[in-house]
C-alpha cells in the first residue's frame, strides 16, 4: 500500500483502520455483525459505574454540604444520572436492534481531552481514543482531502466500518 491516504487496495486500508472488508460489506447491506456489538457489556456496565458512584456523590452531598446548596447539587447528580441511563438505554436498544446508518464528508479533526481526539465526518461527530501519534496515523490514513462514507450504530452513534467514495460534484 503506496498511499494510505487513497487506498489501492481497499483490503489492506481496511485491516490498517481495524475491520475487514466482510464487515465493510455487511454495514453496507445495513447488517451488523455480531463482533461489532462485544463493545456492548463493557459500555453498560461502565455507564451502570457511573450512575452509582454519581448517586452516591449525591447522598455524601446530601449529609455533608450546607442546607442551601444540597438542591443544587441534587439537581446537578440527577442530570448526571440521567445522562448516564440514556447512554445505557441507547447501548441496549443498539443491541437489541442494531440499526446501521451512514454520513458521507470530509474528515475534519478536533482536539478532545484526555487522549482522545474527534474526527467529524458529514454532520456527526465521532470521538476516537488514542495518542497523538494515532490521530497523525488517522489524518493519514483519512486525508481530510478525501470524501468517505462512515457506516454507525443508530442509537449510540458508534462507529463501525468507513470506506473511501468518489467526490459527487
Amino acid at each position: 500500500m503506496t498511499n494510505p491516504a487513497n487506498p489501492g487496495d481497499l483490503a489492506a486500508w481496511a485491516r490498517e483502520l481495524g475491520f475487514s472488508v466482510d464487515l465493510l460489506a455487511l454495514n453496507r447491506k445495513g447488517v451488523v455483525d455480531p463482533s461489532q456489538l462485544a463493545w456492548f457489556g463493557g459500555s453498560i456496565f461502565r455507564d451502570i459505574l457511573m450512575s452509582v458512584v454519581i448517586l452516591a456523590a449525591a447522598m455524601a452531598t446530601a449529609l455533608l454540604v450546607k442546607p442551601w446548596w444540597r438542591w443544587l447539587a441534587c439537581i446537578i447528580e440527577i442530570a448526571l444520572v440521567s445522562f448516564f441511563v440514556v447512554r445505557g438505554i441507547d447501548s441496549v436498544r443498539d443491541r437489541l436492534h442494531p440499526e446501521v446508518l451512514h454520513t458521507d464528508g470530509k474528515p475534519v479533526y478536533s482536539a478532545g481531552v484526555r487522549q482522545s481526539f474527534w474526527i467529524n465526518i458529514g454532520a456527526h461527530d465521532f470521538p476516537l481514543a488514542g495518542s497523538p501519534r494515532d490521530e497523525d496515523r488517522m489524518r493519514t490514513l483519512l486525508d481530510p482531502q478525501n470524501t468517505y462514507r462512515l457506516y454507525y450504530l443508530r442509537h449510540t452513534g458508534r462507529p463501525l466500518t468507513v470506506e473511501p467514495i468518489d467526490a459527487q460534484p
